[in-house]
């Protein structure tokens, strides 16, 4: 909506100030003693009036327009009718139609030599290209508008277009771009004191942020565009920008908040006299009501945004608001009220030839049935949906209809009758990858993964029932596991950097050329268009691609990638172990499974292990991890607990016999688990007589490491000072224990020849961290880290001191959680977890900076480029904890820093104390030194520990 008002600002820029009243201007306009310009101004002025509401209508007195103008002879005039004409024409989904007015003003422009309207005319076929789905074409036409545009000396028109084409940039997934090309605009419109379009300018990277998930940012720019907006009287950006800080806050879970917003954005569209924009807002009330579980209040917002729909003849949205009012009666168990709804919404479908509807009204029927018990109508109406949805590439309605087919058939008892609808979505669900994930960003990749997750449990939980007698399954459940875990570790954005880096322009070129055919196969199977032909060429270029470009081919190797790769890495006497977490079908009930693998097994092996309820009676709910509780948890020396492996290991022991090696990727709350810990009776350790080794996905088993570690140069961070006062109180305690940690390590490193740089004190800045990693084989971080849990998690808890010996100093923070609300209460897993670096207290001042305040979080990590980093060491507290999704991982610095390429990674489980810590860290470099060998050094280390200390000194580190 920001993005089409900039385009009409072109034109109009004070549409929201007018109140003249319709009728009262087409009366004026009947009058015959009117001059022609009067004429043109009165319809203009009607344009401005109808063109939200009455687009059709608006379009008539858009080409009176153009006859006025013809007959004053004036170009401008008659070009700006194009442009309103072509507008309408957009709003009314004629794209062909409103393409050959914006030629047309092309022409007009190009024949009086006027580079503005040249420009206008070139910024709109962008637009219409983009919305076609052009986008190559777009970025085309808005750079020839930019170019225009500066010829003529006309910067505001010039940075409309770089805006243009950073909105394209953001459709494509590369948000590097689009924020590039919104700065570009933003600069240019600072420097004119545009302050209507430095408000769009940062609209626009709220909208880039928003949708990387990072809320922060996103609602700090969308604040500032409210204050623009406000200043400048504009009421229809003002109640637009409300909307959006609205979904911001609903996004966060904070739903008081994105109802107060949605109010008041609704408030100022009725104002505004728009009642399509109404409709949608009731329409999106409604639906943050019905999630808070209010269905009276629901029902009345859906109401009346369907009167609206109908008093505007929206037909599709009149179908919508009946199918939503449906929904809410079907939640409500009311089927009498329901059906009228449904009906009239698959009448309104059908007389638009809707076939998305329509699969979708069919869908909302089989409910109805089901409701009323009748289930040869839930079969039917469901298996017409899956023919309709079939027929049509409709991916969306195609994979409803196949799960409620399966689970229908599954309650009545037809389990081979329904796996063969289970197969038919697993295929789905694995086309849907092929085709869609590569072009989403990382938060989209996720929530597009969390969306499918349902049909990953139903089909875990499937082949587990059936695991006896289906050993193939077992084996393409497997790869399933191993599909998820690689593709959310695989950062698209990196890919991109390492592409860029390159500075090879064919390369680029070929990359960028891929990305395009692949969002417009995405594209066109959203529409339910046939796409052979441009995945051919997808298919051939990215063949080109995985021989010229490393990241491509690892890439390409993850949809293939199958069980038997993982066996051929194997050795003998190692196992491989794959935890998964999925959702039982029967009694709902979160349920951990493993599938093991070794040499001589034919095909994996699949292994109930207990129920989530189970493990959490252990491990407890409380997210925090102090002494006392990785004390009862574990135990002391020579007095060790043995109940996690009870219930989680010894499922798994019988079919690991005389394992030496075990490779363990953990899921679900396995990840709280320090593995190297467990044991079997009071006295011996596990990882005393078995080693371990934990993976993010066992997939990764293939990596050997140089028998000869190669480490050219080194950065150490310690010693940080987090304050710039020394008198005042710090919110972030000095550790005196990381200074000696990075001195005597870096002595150790120059001992070896090895290039190691100290940064000690109030020179580890976030900003100094970012501008010397790059191209650093090692870097060792030692200082304080944070992870706050969900916010809604903490609600069940009161607060606990954390720091319950006085003798032990911590590397964390977190008895100063308060300070930092807009962390501790941030939707987004990635913007709670982090590291704290110099002048970290100032952080939440009014003066911070949030680009290097000192807290660099696991958010901001995905814009680094570390594929050169051997090894990252996170000596500080909580570094590998986050919040945990199912069996795909911990969102917190650890999967950032695998995402930004590090290959190795050590970080700690809980609340590591500063002096054994130092200890730890030397003794691993030491072995590191004189091994040769990262997991060697690790496992010596470890070891020695282990026979020194209690688990709570040693075992929260772990090597990833």
């Amino acid at each position: 909506m920001k993005i089409r008002i900039l385009f009409i600002a072109l034109f109009f820029p004070f549409t929201w100030g007018l109140s003249q009243n319709v009728d009262s201007l087409v009366h004026l306009l009947s009058k015959n003693h009117l001059h022609d310009s009067t004429k043109y101004k009165v319809s203009l002025d009607l344009v401005r009036e109808l063109i939200y509401v009455k687009p059709d209508q608006a379009l008539i007195f858009a080409q009176k327009m153009e006859l006025y103008s013809k007959t004053l002879g004036d170009y401008v005039k008659e070009a700006k009718a194009n442009s309103l004409m072509g507008y309408a024409l957009e709003i009314l989904n004629d794209y062909d139609k409103a393409e050959e007015k914006y030629f047309r003003m092309l022409e007009i422009g190009r024949a009086n030599q006027d580079p503005g309207e040249i420009g206008n005319a070139y910024n709109n076929l962008g637009i219409i290209e983009k919305t076609r789905g052009n986008y190559k074409k777009a970025i085309e036409y808005q750079l020839k508008g930019a170019e225009t545009f500066k010829k003529a000396g006309n910067k505001k028109r010039e940075a409309y277009c770089y805006g243009n084409i950073g909105v394209v940039f953001q459709r494509l997934g590369d948000h590097e771009k689009a924020l590039k090309n919104f700065e570009i605009c933003l600069a240019i419109d600072e420097k004119e004191g545009n302050t209507r379009g430095i408000g769009i300018s940062l609209n626009n990277m709220a909208n880039v942020y928003h949708f990387m998930g990072n809320y922060e940012k996103a609602l700090k720019l969308w604040y500032k565009t409210l204050e623009i907006d406000q200043s400048l009287g504009n009421k229809v950006g003002e109640s637009s920008t409300k909307r959006n800080i609205g979904l911001a806050y609903h996004d966060l879970g904070d739903r008081e908040k994105a109802m107060e917003f949605y109010v008041k954005s609704l408030a100022q569209k009725r104002e505004l006299n728009q009642p399509r924009s109404v409709a949608k807002s009731l329409n999106n009330i409604g639906i943050l009501l019905r999630e808070s579980g209010d269905h009276e209040k629901a029902l009345a917002y859906q109401l009346e945004a369907l009167e609206l729909r109908r008093q505007v003849n929206a037909k599709r949205g009149m179908a919508e608001s009946n199918v939503n009012i449906a929904a809410i009666y079907l939640d409500l168990k009311n089927t009498e009220k329901a059906w009228p709804y449904l009906i009239k919404g698959l009448e309104l479908r059908m007389e638009m030839g809707n076939t998305d509807g329509i699969a979708n009204s069919y869908i909302g029927i089989s409910e109805y049935y089901r409701q009323k018990e009748e289930p040869d109508s839930v079969i039917k109406y469901l298996t017409q949906a899956f023919k309709l949805s079939s027929a049509n590439k409709l991916a969306v309605e195609k994979r409803k209809s196949l799960q409620e087919l399966y689970l229908e058939l599954y309650n009545q008892n037809k389990e081979k009758e329904a796996e063969k609808y289970l197969d038919l979505l697993m295929q789905a669900r694995m086309d849907d990858i092929q085709t869609n994930l590569l072009v989403l960003a990382e938060q989209k990749k996720e929530l597009y993964l969390a969306k499918m997750q349902l049909d990953f449990d139903l089909y875990y939980d499937h082949v587990l029932r059936q695991s006896k007698e289906q050993t193939k399954n077992i084996g393409k459940a497997y790869n399933l596991a191993l599909l998820i875990k690689g593709l959310l570790l695989k950062s698209s954005t990196a890919m991109r950097r390492s592409i860029h880096k390159s500075e090879d322009e064919t390369l680029i070129k070929q990359y960028e050329d891929w990305l395009y055919l692949k969002r417009k196969i995405a594209d066109l199977y959203s529409v339910g268009q046939d796409a052979k032909a441009i995945e051919q060429k997808a298919d051939s270029l990215e063949k080109v691609l995985i021989r010229k470009s490393k990241v491509v081919s690892d890439y390409s190797k993850l949809k293939s990638f199958d069980w038997k790769f993982v066996r051929n890495g194997l050795k003998k006497g190692e196992f491989a172990v794959e935890f998964i977490r999925f959702k039982n079908i029967e009694n709902k009930e979160y349920t951990y499974a493993a599938f093991v693998l070794s040499k001589d097994l034919p095909s994996p092996l699949m292994i109930e292990i207990c129920l989530e309820k189970d493990l959490e009676k252990i491990l407890g709910t409380y997210p925090g991890n102090n002494l006392n509780y990785i004390e009862n948890l574990y135990g002391n020396k020579g007095d060790y607990k043995t109940e996690l492996y009870n219930l989680i290991w010894k499922p798994i022991e019988k079919s690991i016999k005389n394992a030496k090696t075990v490779y363990v990727s953990p899921a679900g709350l396995l990840h709280k688990v320090a593995f190297h810990s467990l044991s079997k009776n009071s006295k011996v350790l596990l990882s005393h007589n078995l080693k371990f080794q934990i993976k993010s996905s066992t997939a990764e088993i293939d990596f050997v490491e140089d028998s000869e570690l190669k480490i050219k140069n080194a950065v150490l961070f310690g010693g940080i000072e987090y304050s710039q006062n020394e008198n005042a109180p710090s919110l972030w305690k000095y550790l005196e224990g990381t200074l000696s940690e990075v001195k005597q390590i870096d002595q150790k490193l120059k001992a070896y020849q090895i290039d190691s740089k100290l940064v000690l004190a109030g020179e580890a800045t976030e900003k100094q961290f970012k501008e010397m990693i790059a191209g650093k084989q090692l870097i060792h971080i030692a200082t304080h880290g944070f992870f706050y849990p969900d916010p809604e998690e903490l609600k069940n808890y009161e607060e606990e001191q954390i720091s319950l010996v006085d003798s032990i100093i911590f590397r964390s923070g977190k008895e100063d959680r308060s300070a930092y609300y807009s962390i501790t209460k941030n939707g987004n897993p990635l913007m709670r977890s982090g590291l704290v670096f110099a002048n970290a207290d100032q952080a939440y001042s009014e003066e911070k900076n949030s680009e290097n305040d000192g807290l660099l979080t696991a958010q901001e990590l995905l814009s680094i480029d570390l594929n050169d980093t051997k090894l990252i060491v996170l000596s500080a507290c909580e570094t590998g904890l986050g919040d945990i999704r199912g069996s795909e991982g911990v969102y917190g610095l650890q999967r950032s820093f695998k995402m930004a390429g590090v290959k190795r990674l050590i970080f700690s489980l809980w609340q590591v104390p500063d002096k054994e810590t130092a200890e730890f860290m030397n003794l691993f470099y030491q072995n590191l030194m004189e091994l040769k060998s990262i997991e060697k050094a690790f496992t010596k280390a470890q070891s020695f520990m282990s026979k020194k200390y209690d688990p709570y000194f040693w075992a929260a580190f772990v090597l990833i």
